[in-house]
């Protein structure tokens, strides 16, 4: 479920409320203790340092080599330069 102020008016509204009006609705206790946790966590680890693109000819994980048509993505998680099919896969910043 969404809680934002247009989410909250569509549900009255859904629910036979006409003279509904958008007002501020606050987000449950549990949503707001949820979302401070994990910006507290998110803003004390470091951000991974990227690998520089002309530092790599392949992907850091599978090892094919990077072209034109075969592109490098950088891992947000631990910087590395990967392909796209394994992009998608874990990476940790430890190690793999």
């Amino acid at each position: 479920r969404y809680f934002t102020p247009a989410a909250d008016l569509y549900r009255r509204r859904l629910a036979g409320d006409e003279a509904a009006t958008l007002q501020h609705v606050d987000p449950p206790a549990e949503l707001v203790r949820r979302l401070s946790a994990a910006s507290i966590r998110s803003s004390s680890a470091a951000p991974p340092k990227w690998t520089p693109d002309k530092a790599v000819d392949g992907c850091q994980l599978c090892k094919r080599r990077f072209s034109t048509f075969f592109r490098r993505h950088h891992c947000r998680a631990c910087g590395r330069c990967v392909c796209d099919s394994c992009s998608p896969r874990p990476c940790w910043r430890d190690g793999a």
